[in-house]
């Protein structure tokens, strides 16, 4: 699910189609991307921007890009490089990493007219969706993290972890905060190795988001804060519930939202005091997927979450 300007949100859906719904929840366009005529198939979380959206289709094996009222304006089909992330954007390109065989990644970047901006090898396979920050790509690979320039793919520098699996980095400042299985690591924007942290307070995180002057990231029943400067736990917001679901988190403004349990989303400051907290009806939200933060055109800033049929929204106006 991801938003969709200027006023719809769009969410790829488990009937070979694309979804873009107004803020007030009316159909806007739902294009079927399954090769006709029986259509269908699983189409993945799209990314947006100011051009219209992209997403994948069918496990990877299609890349689609629509223009903001549902027309397809280009697609890749791939027989071979199957595409095991989801897509990212930066100002001016779509990034996409590529699974050419068991052991070995890939990595391409379009341009809005679908041309092929820059394409490279990767260390070895890779399973998430790169990170951009300040025009710097970074993937991280099975016991390496790599860094890449987004204008053109030149590799700046592959960082080993030796007996670690690194997940997805946030950089904070000048520092790139970097979850593994073990540890938490500190690299310099070089690529070198700040510090070395056992956090047991993080259970084999995944993913970690910039948020403010620190790094967050969820794990089974809990939203944690790290320092940048040393890994240390800043603080740390726990759920009830089932531990097994929750989402990564969403940072809008000041705020982190997040699912933490079963149906439970808590909003969260810079100081990890929870400034609202919200409860679903059982069963009735996928807590394993980020919420998107909008304005809505009259009705202030509102929230979508998705469900097991759909999107739900909102309000969060007082």
């Amino acid at each position: 699910m991801s938003g969709c300007p200027p006023t719809a949100v769009c969410f790829g859906g488990v009937d070979g189609r694309l979804h873009a719904v107004t803020w007030d929840g009316r159909a806007r366009w739902y294009p079927d991307l399954g090769d006709p005529p029986l259509g269908g198939g699983v189409v993945g979380t799209p990314v947006v921007t100011r051009d219209g959206a992209y997403c994948l289709h069918e496990f990877g094996s299609r890349f689609f890009a629509l223009d903001l009222k549902g027309r397809v304006r280009w697609k890749r089909v791939f027989d071979k490089d199957r595409y095991g992330a989801l897509p990212v954007a930066t100002d001016f390109l779509v990034i996409l990493t590529t699974s050419p065989s068991a052991d070995q990644a890939a990595m391409r970047a379009y341009r809005p007219d679908g041309s092929l901006a820059w394409s490279t090898r990767l260390p070895d396979q890779a399973a998430d969706p790169p990170v951009v920050a300040d025009s710097v790509v970074y993937i991280n690979t099975s016991r390496k993290l790599t860094a890449l320039a987004a204008g053109d793919g030149t590799r700046l520098w592959t960082r080993e972890f030796d007996n670690d699996f690194p997940g997805r980095p946030a950089l904070v400042g000048e520092t790139l905060v970097v979850p593994a299985a073990q540890a938490v690591y500190g690299l310099s924007r070089t690529g070198e190795i700040l510090w070395q942290r056992a956090n047991t307070d993080l259970d084999d995180p995944e993913t970690f988001v910039a948020f403010g002057d620190l790094a967050i990231a969820t794990c089974p029943g809990r939203l944690v804060a790290v320092d940048p400067r040393d890994g240390s736990t800043a603080w740390t917001v726990r759920g009830p519930g089932d531990l097994d679901r929750y989402s990564d988190p969403t940072v809008h403004d000041s705020l982190a939202y997040v699912f933490l349990g079963h149906s439970t989303l808590y909003v969260v400051d810079g100081s990890g005091a929870q400034t609202r907290r919200l409860t679903f009806p059982d069963d009735s939200v996928m807590a394993e997927y980020r919420p998107v933060i909008g304005p809505h055109p009259r009705q202030g800033l509102h929230m979508y979450v998705a469900t097991s049929n759909g999107i739900a929204a909102v309000s969060l106006t007082d």
